[in-house]
């Protein structure tokens, strides 16, 4: 067992399923949640009460409960047992009464919806660990569920592979009306047999078939640098309870609720797979697809590279795949949607959406007519693009957006009757979303106009920033990002960038002789810091460094010349390709690389 302070001792049994350092940094949320939440009521004493085994000796007695040693001085000595027995000195086993008083069992139903992504998982493992002690010593069977689940059977007990299972339940679905009463079902109207909990947002208030359940409210707090969660424990006929649980630092945070029983994470070997033939080789700039688990990239022959990103530096490595579109069509604008890899080519009136599998020698797909003018761009050329999705649609009914070779925004949009490739504006130099909200960034005359469009055609905002261009970024705007436009860095001038995010327009310089390829959430210490940071290649091609305002950060150095870099617009992570024909994504709030590829130019 683990060496824990005394202050943890009571949740030691439990807490010895994590790394020394794991438990520690858990402890502070479990005694103020133990606190808060207190003891289960437990069976009280009764001498007319129903049997429950043995609880110690006593001189009184029957005899069918005598003490073996008292039976076996009957037979070596049996004056002094009938001495023993009339001066009321035998032994009996105490027979133990008790009369029930509390629950039958103890049951808590976790909500693993998208409202208690990140950081709310860890009151999620420090509740685990308080209420599964607490039924232990109400010595009561403990289990626990998932709310959006109702149907999976319970889990009983906390171990490790239970423990993964919580923080690999997570959902993008969040728990309906039906499902609380699908577990009220369960457990009856009022629940009075049971101990059970529901576990989730604030919204569980709000679904009138837990009102008779005991819950815990878990919030992020939202305001800018704050490091803290907020919790209401509000039992049956108990006042509610408001909690401020302080959070370990980031790193702890991930390694928690991404690797919780193992240390810090340990650098995988520098090459996993074999080396990749050369049609492996990008010749196009590298594209992150939404969800950030592909990178995409063109080969010489046209053909789509799809290289996968693990999910932390302890996900093992994936093979990359290429995918095959007849002669003559070459990928324009990609991206990743509910599982698919989709493509979009280009004709000079029209744009062919394309759905995986479909890809593969295949000339189905989606066609849009634009009926606008002026035509599409389809000169060739090396640059690929991200197609947009605002909002995750049937596929019957897309509601796309996308820019040309020549920066025209076009809206793609229609049903099986009608698909049009509709004109939005020209000179657009970005393109993304944040909120379900279309943002793209135009440079004009008069310096940058940034549009931020909802979902109907009156919710629009519009901004204007000084600059003359001409690239714009939009990046990973964590806990610092701007309501509508999350986060967005457009040049100013050669040397000087203005990134908008929460904290309004703050003007950033590079040196001479850098390169921005990007913008992101960043500090020199804590990833979650409402600060922001332009992602650059320096005048020394192997390095990538983050610059912020007054403070820089280097990367760890490319083994070759970095000839282009990208960063994800929805994760704190980088991709860059390398001359020899090495791609790279490195994890920011891992520090550390996630996935390298490497390709035998010669094969």
């Amino acid at each position: 067992m683990i060496d824990l302070p005394r202050a943890l001792q009571p949740w030691a049994e439990l807490l010895d399923l994590f790394p020394r350092e794991s438990a520690v940094a858990l402890g502070p949320l479990v005694q103020r949640l133990s606190a808060a939440v207190g003891p289960l009521r437990v069976t009280l004493p009764n001498p007319n009460g129903e049997p429950d085994g043995y609880d110690g000796l006593t001189r009184r007695g029957l005899y069918d409960r005598l003490l073996v040693s008292e039976w076996a001085l009957a037979e070596s000595a049996p004056e002094e047992f009938i001495r023993r027995a009339a001066s009321y000195e035998h032994l009996f086993l105490n027979l133990r009464r008790v009369e029930p008083a509390g629950a039958k069992r103890s049951v808590v139903i976790f909500d693993t919806g998208p409202n208690q992504l990140g950081t709310p998982r860890l009151a999620h493992l420090a509740a685990l660990v308080v209420l599964a002690r607490r039924a232990e010593m109400a010595r009561v069977p403990f289990y626990w569920g998932i709310l959006n689940h109702p149907n999976e059977p319970l889990v009983a007990g906390v171990t490790e592979a239970n423990v993964r299972r919580l923080l690999d339940a997570r959902t993008a679905t969040e728990a309906s009306a039906e499902d609380g009463a699908a577990w009220r079902d369960q457990f009856g109207t009022v629940a009075n047999d049971d101990d059970a909990w529901f576990i989730g947002g604030p919204r569980l208030a709000r679904f009138p078939e837990l009102g008779s359940f005991s819950r815990m409210s878990v919030e992020d707090v939202g305001e800018s640098g704050a490091r803290t969660l907020a919790v209401t424990v509000q039992q049956r006929e108990r006042a509610a309870t408001r909690l401020v649980l302080p959070l370990p630092d980031d790193k702890m945070c991930v390694r928690l609720i991404r690797q919780p029983f193992e240390g810090a994470a340990k650098p995988r070997p520098a090459v996993e797979l074999k080396p990749l033939r050369s049609r492996y080789l990008p010749v196009s700039n590298l594209v992150f697809g939404l969800g950030n688990t592909k990178l995409y990239a063109r080969n010489a022959n046209s053909e789509l590279l799809a290289f996968p990103v693990p999910n932390s530096r302890n996900d093992k490595q994936g093979k990359p795949k290429v995918y095959r579109l007849e002669p003559g069509v070459q990928v324009h604008a990609v991206t990743r949607l509910a599982g698919r890899t989709v493509t979009a080519d280009l004709t000079a009136a029209s744009v062919r959406v394309r759905f995986n599998p479909l890809l593969k020698n295949e000339a189905e797909g989606l066609t849009f007519t634009s009926t606008d003018r002026p035509a599409l761009a389809t000169q060739a050329s090396d640059r690929l693009l991200s197609l947009v999705f605002p909002v995750a649609n049937p596929w019957t009914s897309i509601d796309a957006y996308m820019l040309d070779l020549a920066g025209v925004l076009f809206r793609l949009k229609g049903t099986d009757d009608t698909r049009t490739a509709t004109f939005i504006t020209g000179n657009v130099k970005a393109v993304g979303t944040h909120r379900e909200r279309l943002n793209y960034a135009c440079l004009t005359g008069g310096g940058w106009r940034i549009v931020s469009q909802g979902k109907t055609e009156s919710d629009v905002t519009t901004r204007r920033v000084e600059g003359s261009g001409p690239f714009a970024f939009f990046g990973c705007p964590g806990a610092s990002g701007d309501p509508d436009i999350g986060l967005l860095a457009v040049q100013r001038s050669e040397l000087e960038w203005v990134v908008v995010n929460t904290l309004g327009e703050r003007v950033f310089s590079t040196p001479p002789g850098t390169t921005v390829v990007g913008v992101t959430q960043g500090s020199p210490g804590d990833w979650v810091k409402a600060e922001a940071a332009l992602v650059v290649i320096g005048t020394d091609p192997h390095q990538l460094f983050l610059s912020g305002i007054g403070w820089t950060k280097n990367l760890p150095p490319a083994p070759e010349r970095i000839v282009s870099a990208t960063c994800s617009p929805s994760a704190p992570i980088v991709a860059y390709l390398t001359e020899g024909g090495t791609v790279v994504v490195y994890s920011l709030l891992e520090n550390g690389v996630l996935a390298k590829f490497v390709v035998d130019c010669g094969q």
